[in-house]
């Protein structure tokens, strides 16, 4: 029985090669035996976790290199499909006992950096995660921001009048796809249509692709500061300048040093921006002869995409679960 899903021949950047010879053998017995490469190798595509057995084998390999790191780990994911299941209302996408108490025990841990970078407003991350004092917030990609320990949000900017226009496109998509709506954020604008996608799907993706054609000519020609970025589901019109990447690379140009321990989570396509900072950290790690203990973890909920990311869990409770064992990590 094959544990992981590998492609017939792994891609290995050369710049990330750090050993060739370092293989993890798995498997109760000969005959389930697999071979699964390091995490200190860039796979593409990316390591499938699709079995029970090979999810406790991966949370094993990532609490060991989480125990050696004895100091300046960084833990970084998104939200909504990273630590929280997707539902039609998305404010009731609300955080799990098991996720807080995680959350809680990882970000008080002095050793760890803790953030969560995602496209959801200030008040969203505000309202349900601003009692753990030591987790950082980044809320609309980074637009705002909550540094750990601090109470105080920061805003980079806002929106005006400007969107007007893209708002107007998105309300004749409200009209084409009933049931669908649109979102108002301090500095974007989203249209959602996951809870009429089932059983329309067809359509839904047709005028999702009709709608951010038409924002992106708007954009160019009005030649406004935004950009426009297709999610899970959702068209968004956001700030120029403000993606996971820079969130993720400010995080980064804060930390003293190379962090010992990197896990990097997330779901959707503004994810992968964070996915691509991981392989470029790796990429220095291994240059300045540090050994990257460096996780990238794409969430999968369903569906298999192209990714940057160096493994795949199956979805949240997935990913849940692997922060849930590494906050059980006991200091020494």
């Amino acid at each position: 029985m094959e544990w992981f899903e590998m492609p017939d021949k792994a891609q290995v950047h050369p710049t990330e090669i750090l050993s060739l010879g370092i293989v993890k053998r798995i498997g109760k017995s000969a005959n389930d035996q697999v071979s699964l490469p390091s995490h200190r190798l860039f796979l593409d595509p990316p390591v499938k976790v699709t079995s029970r057995n090979a999810y406790e084998d991966f949370v094993g390999q990532v609490l060991s290199d989480y125990k050696e790191a004895n100091e300046n780990r960084l833990i970084v994911a998104d939200y909504d499909g990273t630590l929280s299941h997707f539902f039609d209302d998305p404010d009731q996408a609300i955080p799990t006992k098991e996720l807080m108490t995680a959350l809680e025990k990882l970000s008080s841990d002095p050793r760890n950096t803790v953030w969560i970078i995602s496209g959801r407003d200030e008040k969203f991350l505000h309202n349900h995660f601003s009692l753990i004092e030591n987790l950082g917030l980044a809320a609309e990609y980074g637009v705002a921001v909550r540094e750990p320990g601090k109470k105080q949000w920061f805003r980079s900017l806002s929106v005006g009048n400007d969107l007007d226009e893209a708002v107007s496109l998105m309300k004749e998509s409200v009209k084409k796809i009933k049931g669908s709506a649109i979102e108002t954020k301090p500095s974007s604008r989203v249209w959602h249509y996951r809870r009429v996608y089932e059983g329309n799907e067809e359509a839904c993706v047709r005028e999702a692709e009709n709608l951010e054609l038409h924002l992106n000519r708007l954009i160019t020609k009005k030649n406004l500061p935004y950009d426009v970025v297709s999610g899970n589901l959702v068209v968004e019109v956001k700030p120029k300048n403000t993606n996971k990447r820079i969130a993720l690379e400010n995080i980064y140009e804060k930390s003293s040093s190379h962090p010992g321990f990197v896990l990097i989570a997330g779901d959707a396509k503004p994810d992968e921006e964070m996915f691509e900072v991981g392989s470029e950290k790796r990429s220095v790690a291994v240059k300045n002869s540090i050994t990257p203990r460096l996780y990238t973890v794409k969430v999968k909920n369903g569906v298999d995409v192209e990714t940057r990311a160096g493994y795949s869990l199956e979805d949240s409770t997935e990913m849940v679960g692997l922060l849930k064992v590494l906050s059980e990590h006991k200091n020494d």
